[in-house]
Formats: structure tokens, sequence, C-alpha cells
């Protein structure tokens, strides 16, 4: 939808014109230095927004992409001061789209304190969380909220490790918030050792104590893993948003992709049966973990800033200045028209959709 032209116009235009004013009001309210965006839906409209806040010095706008293997094309916006991105193919994408060389920064995805540093030695882990320190172990990881499925997937793991693995593998199963899930695995029988926890905020102690990680296939706990040498076996993605992630991580021979827990299993034990094949997709996504990406990025936005001259800048206040940006521009005449009529033109956007959907049923054949 967004990727098409007129389609996407429109859809800039409409969320233009519902959050706008709150968006307008949330910056000329705190009055920031820099504006940092983290989500790709809104660079147009923050950059409009920056348009027309009055700003002789306005704070710089600077775009963090968190998608690993592909990137939406409104991640990327020509008016940005700079956009970091995570890997090659992204960089890539973002040039494609009209971003110049020297504003794209491949620093990587940022990633929580935890993972800043090299984790404790693994056997001493193991000992701190309650593993046992000579067995290899899986960590399976549902997000804050629990995902469906985990309960079939942990029966599954635990069943090819006692199977093919003669037992000789352990489990770390999070649950997040779901108490339910959490308190029924815990009163199971299992045949290896299990631990089952409930949300965990030292989620960096558990992904260095063990030795590979199912998980859904968002950005962040794949980046992490990484940094942690975790192979990687993806349960499951969100359509377009999480596909590219991925491909990101089976292109890299970091990981699979497997959908059924049956699969997963069965790709845990051989994992475990085979530490050459274990140890050498560690050492590859050890080799792709990008530590310092946190850190790297805000030294990037810190001299963004430098450069703008915001730090030493007076705090005028936004009203009382003037447009940064040249009237002519992209975010220039066409677009302040459009938001001065704002009201006729989603009026005119509301009658277009209804008189479409009229005259496509006149024109139906009837059954």
């Amino acid at each position: 939808w967004a990727k098409i032209a007129p389609t996407r116009f429109f859809t800039e235009e409409v969320f233009n014109l519902i959050a706008h004013g709150k968006v307008r009001a949330a910056i000329e309210s705190h009055d920031p230095h820099v504006v940092v965006s983290v989500h790709p839906l809104v660079q147009n409209l923050a950059l409009r927004v920056l348009h027309h806040s009055n700003c002789t010095v306005p704070p710089p706008y600077v775009t963090v992409v968190t998608d690993l293997g592909d990137a939406h094309p409104v991640w990327f916006h020509e008016e940005a001061d700079a956009c970091y991105v995570p890997t090659e193919h992204v960089r890539q994408l973002a040039l494609d789209e009209g971003l110049k060389p020297e504003v794209v920064h491949q620093l990587g995805l940022p990633v929580r304190q935890d993972f800043w540093t090299s984790s404790l030695d693994k056997e001493a882990l193991r000992r701190e969380l309650g593993l046992q320190p000579e067995i290899p172990a899986v960590l399976i990881v549902s997000g804050g909220d629990g995902v469906v499925g985990l309960e079939k997937i942990a029966v599954k793991v635990a069943d090819a490790i006692t199977r093919t693995a003669a037992g000789q593998g352990q489990m770390v199963v999070v649950c997040g918030k779901n108490d339910k899930l959490r308190e029924k695995l815990q009163r199971r029988i299992w045949t290896i050792h299990v631990i089952v926890t409930g949300y965990v905020s030292d989620m960096g102690n558990w992904m260095g104590a063990c030795d590979c990680i199912v998980t859904k296939a968002g950005p962040g706990t794949i980046a992490e893993a990484l940094i942690r040498g975790m192979p990687v076996i993806l349960s499951s993605y969100l359509p377009g948003q999480e596909e590219g992630n991925v491909d990101f991580v089976v292109n890299n021979d970091v990981g699979v992709y497997k959908s059924n827990a049956k699969d997963i299993g069965q790709t845990v034990a051989k994992w475990f049966v085979d530490p050459e094949l274990l140890g050498g997709m560690a050492q590859r996504a050890r080799s792709l973990g990008r530590p310092e990406s946190s850190r790297d990025i805000v030294r990037g936005i810190w001299k963004v800033m430098l450069r703008e001259g915001v730090v030493q800048r007076d705090r005028i206040p936004l009203s009382e200045r003037k447009l940064r940006y040249r009237v002519g521009s992209r975010l220039g005449r066409g677009r302040d028209f459009l938001w001065r009529y704002r009201a006729r033109f989603l009026l005119l956007f509301l009658f277009i959709i209804l008189a479409v959907f009229y005259i496509s049923k006149i024109l139906a054949p009837e059954r």
C-alpha cells in the first residue's frame, strides 16, 4: 500500500491531518535538542511538524532503523539529518530511496545495556542460574506477553533431546507475563532438566548461559542473541514487518526458520549432538553481533547535534523561531497549502472513497 506513490501520498496526508496537532504540541512542550525516530511511520509527519514550528535553529532530526533484513521505504526521508541502519542491505535500501551516503551510517541495532559488555563465563552463569554447568542448554523465549504454541514447542524440544541426544541437554523456558502458562509448565514432570520462569530483567545472563535460542523473528532479540553468539531458531514472524529478519538469519547461516514444534525440537537435538556444527554457527553469530551499537548511535547523534549547533544554542522557545526548511523544498509550499486546507482535503478524500465504492457496486454484475 505505502510503496505505491499515490496511496503513500494519501496515507501520509490523512496521518498528518489526524496527528499533526498532537505531535506539534508534544515537540513544542518539550523543546528538544534533537528528535530521534525509531518508527517507520513518523518520518514525514515529524518533519512536517518541525517545518511548521517556526524554528530558527530547530532540533535536528535523525532516524534509527530497527529492522535487520529489510526495511520499508517509509523509514527513509531525504530531509533527515542522519539515518542509522543495522546492516549493509538496509543501508543500500536507504541509498536507493535517495538518502545521501554521508547521511547513512551502518552502526548496528541498538540493544539493551545488559549486552554492552561481555557476559560472565558460561559455566559460572549456569551455576548462578540453577543450570547444570557442563550440559548444553536451549533458551525458549516467548516475549513479554507470552506466545501461542510455547507449551507445545517446549514439550517437543524436551522429547527430542531425550530421544536423539540421550537426554544430554537442558532447557530454559521464559513465559513472559503469561503466569498461567508458567505455573502449568512448572507443574509438569520433565524428562530433562528444565527451568521455567516468567518475565526476566536479566535476559543478557540467560542468553550468556545458553547455547541456542528459540524465538519469534523480532529484530531486538535476534541482535542480542548474535552478540551472545547464539544460533537462532525462529518459530514465527509477522508478515511483511519481520520477514526480512528471517532472511537475515537464514542467509547468514546463523540459524533456521522452523514453524513446526516437532521440527524445532529435532533441530535443537541435532545441534546438541553435533558440537562442531553448533560451534560454527555460534562463531558466525558472534561475528555479526554489534555490542557497541547503542553507544555508537548515541555518539553519532551527539556529533549531529554539535554540527547543527543545537548544544550551544540559546533556549529560544520554538514558537519564536523562524522556519528552518527552505520554501520550495519537499516540505515547502505544496504541503503548506495542504495543511492549511486539511479539513477540505480530508472530506474530499473520504468522498472519493465513497464514490468509488458506490460506483463499483453499481457496475458490479448481478448474481
